[in-house]
């Protein structure tokens, strides 16, 4: 019969250092994403409103066209 009761554990864990450095992106990275997200918002709802004139207008240019030949 055993008679030791203590639980077997694995080796210790070493404990989370606190002053560890994370990599974390700079400050500056926030802004000039939330900037270049605005600007692609705009720029693409104003494509949008140009692909609903076009059909209105044949003869409109959008300031922004992908096809070739216009």
């Amino acid at each position: 019969m055993r008679t030791d009761y203590r639980r077997e554990v694995a080796a210790p864990v070493a404990p989370v250092a606190r002053d560890v450095p994370t990599a974390a992106a700079p400050p500056g990275l926030a802004l000039v994403l939330v900037l270049t997200g605005a600007a692609g918002l705009l720029a693409s709802w104003v494509i949008t409103l140009d692909e609903f004139r076009l059909p209105e207008d044949p003869g409109f240019t959008p300031g922004c066209s992908l096809n070739p030949a216009s």
